[in-house]
């Protein structure tokens, strides 16, 4: 057995205890089944009882599917690099039990010039270990390809979503939106990356819009390319789920469909 990446964060974004995560993420979550399902998602990463509401409805979008191989992909906020990151890894663990790598779909990314294998990156990083236990409450059985994003061009993650889009049944884009602005000035930002986002429009999405805006353009990018429309499942922030208006940071959620 390969390295296991223990979970970083239980405790601080989510509660370290099997049973009480096991619930609290199950509140989260819708009990009805969709009617189709998407290609891919955008949902926050911050702590659950901030962003929790909005990932799970996020995450409802997905109950029913079948899902093997899943990409998930976020900015790294801890090290700078360069490309993107991968770890060595075998397993990811969360209170609630390990996670499959897929070592096939690593190896192929790994030839890529601007892929790396980068544990420093992965070993403290919260953004994708959050979205762990929503996908381990709906599903059974499916493996996880971990990306982080560094100092890239937009068009390398493109062309990195390109090159693996066959072996892939979901991805899952992990970022928040605007951070540490007024209530009413988080609204008016991200209402507009809410507007970018439907609209499928790369271009007019901003750094102070979304921390994971490299994998959001990308995937703009790359959606318009497919084909795909965009719809918003939910758009708050944390002033709507704390109470504390004066500095919030802003949180949606998106789900990306085939055109009917």
């Amino acid at each position: 057995m390969g390295k296991i990446r223990k979970a970083a964060v239980a405790g601080m974004f989510y509660p370290s205890e099997k049973k009480e995560l096991s619930a609290m993420v199950a509140t989260y979550i819708s009990d009805s089944i969709p009617e189709k399902f998407p290609r891919a998602l955008i949902v926050p990463h911050a702590g659950y009882i901030y962003s929790g509401s909005t990932a799970g409805t996020g995450y409802s979008a997905i109950k029913g599917i079948k899902a093997e191989n899943i990409l998930l992909l976020g900015p790294a906020h801890r090290t700078f690099f360069r490309g993107l990151a991968v770890p060595d890894s075998s397993q990811f663990e969360t209170p609630l039990g390990r996670v499959n790598l897929n070592q096939k779909i690593i190896d192929k990314i790994l030839k890529l010039p601007f892929v790396e294998i980068n544990n420093d990156a992965h070993k403290n990083e919260h953004c994708l270990e959050v979205q762990l236990p929503f996908l381990q409450n709906i599903l059974s059985d499916f493996s996880i390809i971990p990306v982080l994003a560094g100092d890239i061009e937009i068009e390398n993650i493109v062309n990195f979503l390109e090159q693996i889009e066959q072996d892939l049944d979901l991805i899952i884009i992990s970022s928040d939106l605007s951070h540490y602005n007024s209530y009413e000035e988080a609204g008016i930002l991200d209402r507009a990356a809410s507007e970018s986002i439907e609209n499928l429009d790369p271009d007019t999405i901003r750094s102070a819009q979304a921390c994971g805006f490299k994998p959001v353009k990308a995937l703009l990018t790359y959606a318009r390319k497919k084909g795909l429309e965009a719809k918003t499942l939910m758009l708050k922030n944390s002033g709507d789920t704390s109470g504390d208006k004066k500095s919030v940071v802003g949180y949606g959620a998106y789900a990306f469909f085939n055109r009917s």
